[in-house]
């Protein structure tokens, strides 16, 4: 090989060398961020919910008369127009409470929403969306929340026991919660035994027990709702009862609450 051939590749070798280090040299290019990433797909929607005391349960498609229903809007908008039933009147609010105190069908409730954001990542999503939902109003006595349910507390499946909602003309009352708690005592009429059961607030779907004292068996708390109007979900706690009324002294119930969840199956 001669001189000339040999410092053409020795040079050809320097270059190469130096192109593959400055290659590994240099930074990755970082990637751009994508405007897009976080933002979804514009999707106007709104809950109904039945005001049942200090909670509430939401509503499908019917509630019970004299009641205040919540309409809210779900996610978030520039603004919003609310048109219920035949008022003329239009809420511009993302939530609006009425009160329903009429026995009526399918009122229709009509919510539109306005988001333009998003627009440049969803061209094809609008950017005004309408929803409606019907409303039912519906007496008492026509409640989900009513009826036998055949269950069990979740930490204890195999020992199922039936939990009766149960109306009366003026209430709702809740029986066998704790289990084995069917009765209790009025203490305005001395010491005679009742079939009343547990007092609640009833809504459509679900019910609040509004005093925390059953005579019999210590004290209790209970939220109960409808899934699917077939199976009820009941969260409460039981202050069992550890020395009964005598003469000389009132009840005593245990300082620390027993908690559990009921989950029964209609049965009638």
């Amino acid at each position: 090989m001669t001189l000339k051939y040999i410092t053409r590749f020795a040079l050809a070798i320097v270059v190469m060398g130096m192109l593959l280090s400055s290659k590994c040299s240099k930074d990755p290019i970082p990637a751009v961020p994508d405007p897009c990433a976080d933002i979804t797909a514009f999707k106007a929607d709104f809950v109904m919910l039945e005001e049942v005391g200090d909670t509430s349960f939401q509503v499908f498609d019917s509630a019970i008369i004299n009641r205040f229903i919540t309409f809210k809007a779900v996610g978030q908008y520039d603004s919003v127009k609310w048109e219920i039933g035949n008022s003329q009147n239009v809420f511009k609010k993302n939530s609006v409470s009425l009160y329903f105190n009429v026995l009526e069908n399918r009122i229709p409730v009509k919510f539109t929403g306005y988001n333009a954001k998003g627009g440049n990542c969803f061209p094809a999503t609008p950017s005004v969306q309408t929803v409606t939902k019907y409303l039912t109003i519906v007496p008492v006595t026509l409640a989900s929340a009513i009826g036998k349910f055949q269950g069990y507390n979740i930490d204890n499946p195999a020992d199922t026991f039936t939990v009766i909602l149960q109306r009366s003309p003026y209430f709702l009352y809740l029986k066998n919660l704790p289990k084995g708690c069917n009765g209790y005592i009025n203490p305005s009429e001395g010491s005679t035994q009742y079939n009343f059961g547990v007092e609640a607030a009833q809504g459509f779907n679900g019910f609040v027990s509004k005093e925390p004292t059953a005579w019999m068996c210590g004290k209790l708390e209970a939220r109960g709702f409808l899934v699917n109007r077939d199976t009820l979900i009941v969260h409460y706690k039981n202050w069992p009862l550890i020395k009964d009324r005598t003469p000389d002294s009132w009840f005593e119930w245990a300082t620390e609450p027993v908690s559990k969840t009921f989950k029964g199956v209609r049965i009638r």
